[in-house]
């Protein structure tokens, strides 16, 4: 393995995982990405069959956090609208609770027109 690839991987793994930890989620992106763009130059050089499914291990696993990650910020950068179902919902019963509420009304003139 290269020492000056491997160490820039694992040192931006390591920071991609603090980012991470910290809340600052875009950098921690950006990280996650680079170092496995670092792991699989590392990847391209023969070593040991045990290194190269470790290392692609945690390449899988930055890649599936960068994906949570990513989709987090998507949603919170667009968050889903009410549905069409549930507006008609409300909207469906929105008759009932108006006719509910002038019987209530009625009552309720009618209650002190008689005291």
């Amino acid at each position: 393995m290269d020492p000056s690839n491997r160490q820039k991987a694992i040192a931006l793994a390591q920071k991609a995982s603090q980012e991470d930890l910290d809340g600052n989620y875009e950098e921690a992106i950006r990280s996650y990405q680079h170092a496995v763009k670092y792991f699989l130059h590392i990847l391209k050089r023969p070593q040991g069959k045990d290194d190269n499914q470790t290392i692609r291990d945690k390449c899988k696993q930055y890649l599936d956090r960068v994906d949570e990650l990513q989709d987090y910020l998507d949603k919170k950068k667009n968050p889903p609208t009410p549905s069409l179902w549930l507006l008609n919902a409300e909207v469906s019963v929105l008759p009932y609770y108006s006719s509910a509420i002038t019987e209530i009304e009625n009552k309720l003139k009618h209650r002190r027109r008689v005291r």
